[in-house]
């Protein structure tokens, strides 16, 4: 089965996604950017720069998506990573499964 190895954001709502089998795809992720939760992205572009996703089943998932402001560090602050853990607990277990 192919998965999801690696997201990078790109300009404007593109990524190039890159797949285990070493297939690499550039995806445009406005069409799927639908409701209030994402106008503050449709709105502003460049706030879309990390991106954290999972794929579950036939299913590519986005956990949390942000503007990194930091040029010293590569670290995520620590509540992206807190939101990205909860939201992936949650995907999780929209399928049953759970980390163990």
């Amino acid at each position: 089965m192919v998965r999801v190895r690696a997201v990078r954001p790109l300009e404007g709502f593109d990524v190039e996604v890159t797949f285990t089998n070493g297939t690499v795809r550039r995806i445009d992720l406005e069409p799927f950017l639908h409701g209030p939760v994402f106008e503050p992205l449709r709105r502003d572009p460049a706030a879309f720069r990390a991106v954290y996703v999972v794929q579950v089943a036939d299913a590519v998932h986005v956990l949390h998506a942000f503007q990194k402001k930091s040029k010293a560090g590569i670290a995520t602050p620590q509540p992206d990573v807190e939101l990205v853990e909860k939201r992936l607990k949650a995907v999780l277990a929209r399928y049953g499964l759970g980390r163990k």
